[in-house]
């Protein structure tokens, strides 16, 4: 690699470590809101008595009237929007979608009942959870705690500038050859909700990085129920890292899993069923990377 490119590289690197996220210690510990979006009154029910076995339990609310929802949201300003398996219509995830556009850090989960729910329809709302529905009170209960842990992060989180020093260049940005995967650098993307431009910039910097290092670049969706970028690259997977995970000799058939953008990067794809996200846990997560 010429010293140019380096140069280029340890700018990369400068230009990431300007900024950070802090937690707001102003954030409110009132109770969360939820709102649950439901017509028919069964399925609020149900979140409301899953909500009740939960430690910290939030204040649940009913919109009943899905044509009044937008209107309700703004009355309300739950920290999460629940939709019901009968308001996942066209129409129902545009109303969706414009309660995402209007207030970001309002949480969207959509319930899945016999008619499944694409990756691309949760991804156009800004949904950050999908889960099924008719479930047992303790499934309701899990789910309730994980979108709540969600909006509990995003009721408190804001963005700040300050001056961080610069981390040394990696040795994997100097390199003319290869480095080994333990001298990799790993960038992480990610924000707790849906549909703010995640995989638009993890594309993006993945191609940058191959340009301005040389080097190889390998872009993990780990976004394991929503991930797209599979689909924003034109890209048609025929295995992802869920099956990656049950191979013996990972390191062996690795190479099998990747696919190659035109770009010079290499892509390991999220799951194609949403469903599959559980079998990808912290563990296999970490053996992967």
């Amino acid at each position: 690699m010429s010293q140019e490119s380096a140069n280029k590289a340890r700018a990369s690197v400068s230009m990431f470590s300007d900024y950070s996220v802090d937690t707001d210690e102003r954030a409110s510990h009132a109770p969360l809101k939820l709102l649950v979006v439901d017509r028919l009154g069964t399925f609020s029910a149900d979140i409301e008595r899953a909500a009740r076995s939960l430690e910290a339990f939030p204040k649940v609310v009913t919109s009943s009237r899905p044509t009044r929802l937008l209107e309700d949201v703004r009355i309300e300003s739950p920290d999460v929007v629940l939709a019901a398996p009968e308001e996942m219509t066209v129409t129902g995830l545009r109303r969706l979608a414009q309660i995402h556009r209007a207030s970001p850090k309002t949480v969207i989960a959509l319930t899945q009942g016999a008619t499944p729910i694409s990756m691309t329809e949760a991804a156009s709302c800004g949904a950050s959870e999908v889960i099924s529905y008719p479930a047992s009170t303790v499934r309701l209960r899990n789910a309730l705690h994980r979108i709540l842990a969600t909006a509990e992060a995003v009721r408190g989180e804001r963005v700040v500038i300050r001056e961080v020093p610069a981390p040394a260049p990696a040795p994997a940005l100097a390199a003319v050859a290869p480095a080994p995967v333990g001298n990799a650098t790993i960038f992480t993307v990610t924000s707790p909700t849906g549909g703010c431009g995640k995989t638009f910039f993890a594309t993006n910097l993945a191609a940058y990085l191959v340009g301005v290092t040389g080097g190889r670049v390998l872009l993990v969706d780990l976004d394991l129920q929503f991930g797209e970028v599979s689909l924003a690259l034109g890209l048609r997977p025929q295995r992802t890292i869920s099956e990656l995970i049950n191979e013996e000799s990972m390191e062996e058939v690795f190479s099998e899993y990747l696919m190659e953008h035109s770009s010079g990067y290499q892509v390991l794809s999220a799951p194609a069923d949403p469903f599959a996200a559980e079998l990808v846990g912290p563990r296999e997560a970490t053996r992967v990377l």
